[in-house]
């Protein structure tokens, strides 16, 4: 790794993303959860950014209780 040079986290990108998805249209975190059965802490610790692996099939459920689509693809 270059030092200086920012590293794409995508992690950081989906979390802020998801976040903001979720303040936008529940009033709360845990409403969201309680809504679409989806561990409070499983996403406390997605969007802490304590824990940096996840399931595939956990983000692909968050993001579509969220009416989005995951999209995965390598980017030059």
């Amino acid at each position: 790794m270059q030092q200086g040079k920012k590293v794409h986290d995508p992690l950081e990108t989906l979390r802020n993303q998801v976040r903001k998805e979720i303040e936008k249209n529940y009033p709360t975190i845990e409403q969201f959860c309680f809504e679409n059965d989806i561990s409070k802490s499983i996403l406390s610790r997605l969007l802490s950014g304590k824990q940096k692996e996840f399931k595939l099939e956990t983000l692909i459920r968050i993001t579509e209780a969220l009416g989005k689509n995951l999209e995965i693809r390598f980017k030059n």
